[in-house]
């Protein structure tokens, strides 16, 4: 099969540092260690293959291109590990944001009862509680079960304990 570098971008070359020198070259003949020759033959995907050259690290995701049922290509994609450090930073700091505003609304709706501490004998009532404490136990947040926002909030706070 030709394995004949026919296309790179400046994003390329910029992560890699590869120019256009390489076009029109057969690939292994440039870089020996090359992978997608590999895509291009057993026509599977490699997905965030380590790659390091000179002072440049990167990974890169490879993928056959198939018309057909025929190969009639491959394509790699790099991401620099300068930027994937990025993303996974700001990842980071979002999820932290993300927890911090968890235990904010978690204590907003601290609960402040427990089902023994509301009182009522209605037998619909007994069935409310009985509701209440299975969503409870699942970890659902909330029960729509009563009409008056004021016995909403009690259930609902009671059963968050």
């Amino acid at each position: 099969m030709d394995m004949v570098v026919k296309l790179i971008n400046p994003e390329y070359t910029r992560i890699t540092g590869v120019s256009s020198e390489i076009l029109g070259k057969q690939l292994r003949e440039y870089h020996p260690s090359a992978q997608l020759p590999d895509t291009l033959e057993d026509k599977k995907c490699r997905i965030g293959v380590y790659r390091k050259t000179e002072n440049r690290e990167y990974m890169v995701d490879m993928a056959p291109i198939i018309v057909n049922d025929e190969v009639i290509g491959a394509v790699s994609v790099c991401k620099s590990l300068t930027e994937v450090h990025r993303f996974s930073q700001e990842l980071k700091k979002q999820s932290e944001k993300l927890k911090q505003l968890e235990r904010q609304m978690g204590s907003l709706y601290e609960a402040k009862y427990t089902f023994e501490q509301i009182i009522g004998k209605h037998t619909g009532l007994k069935g409310v509680f009985y509701a209440a404490e299975k969503v409870a136990e699942s970890g659902f947040a909330y029960i729509n079960y009563w009409r008056k926002w004021y016995r909403k909030r009690i259930i609902f706070s009671s059963y968050s304990q």
